[in-house]
């Protein structure tokens, strides 16, 4: 089997302490100068720390990139996001199952943006790199609150808290159900009226808000012929 060595950079070694050391893809080294020097083996870039200074108070130095964005990329970077807007969340689904989704922040022009989501009535804690959640097998019209916070390498915003509930669905059938007749005659018209008066307990489950009541019901008359309507 055949190997091979290419070079790939060549830089001036003469150390003045025989350390050289190894971070996160840097070689690092003093010069005989006491020039601090930090070679990047991914783009063969090197970085000098100005000589003249008193390396024995020195603890910790960090290398900035002068252009953390692609070469091609000409806009001003903007990468703190902005805070969600409550009302770009949005709730799709039915009551078995729904999912919550929100629009991306809108300054944010380079970088991914990822999402904190949690929900103390859930005991959700959630890292999220898509704006959109899914729940299953909630009651309908349950009560839960959300906040979601977005955030990239560089920094988060402020979390966005709201109170929503899962979709509604039919209410539980009425309850207590009851009928009271009124009759009411005039004599010298020889006229009698009845009057009936339906009550009834609202559903234990209304899985939601109700909005009223439809009654069916069905009158017969004199000659026996059945008519229903509903109201």
């Amino acid at each position: 089997m055949e190997t091979s060595i290419s070079r790939i950079i060549s830089v001036d070694l003469r150390l003045s302490s025989p350390v050289l050391q190894y971070y996160s893809g840097r070689l690092v080294w003093i010069s005989q100068t006491d020039t601090i020097y930090s070679l990047d083996l991914a783009n063969s870039r090197k970085t000098r720390i100005n000589k003249g200074m008193d390396l024995t108070m020195l603890t910790a130095f960090v290398v900035v990139q002068p252009r953390p964005f692609p070469v091609d990329f000409f806009m001003k970077p903007d990468v703190i996001p902005q805070p969600l807007s409550r009302n770009s969340f949005h709730i799709t689904g039915n009551s078995s199952a729904f999912c919550i989704s929100w629009n991306l922040p809108g300054n944010v022009n380079h970088g991914n943006i990822y999402y904190l989501l949690k929900s103390l009535a859930l005991s959700i804690v959630e890292d999220l790199d898509t704006p959109k959640y899914c729940l299953r097998d909630l009651p309908p019209f349950t009560e839960f609150d959300l906040s979601v916070k977005p955030y990239t390498y560089w920094r988060s915003a402020a979390e966005t808290l709201l109170i929503l509930h899962s979709p509604e669905s039919e209410p539980s059938t009425p309850e207590n159900p009851r009928i009271f007749v009124t009759i009411s005659s005039n004599v010298s018209l020889n006229l009698t009226n009845s009057e009936v008066e339906v009550r009834w307990d609202p559903p234990s489950s209304p899985n939601g808000i109700l909005q009223g009541y439809m009654v069916s019901y069905t009158l017969i008359d004199y000659i026996g012929v059945n008519r229903k309507t509903q109201e």
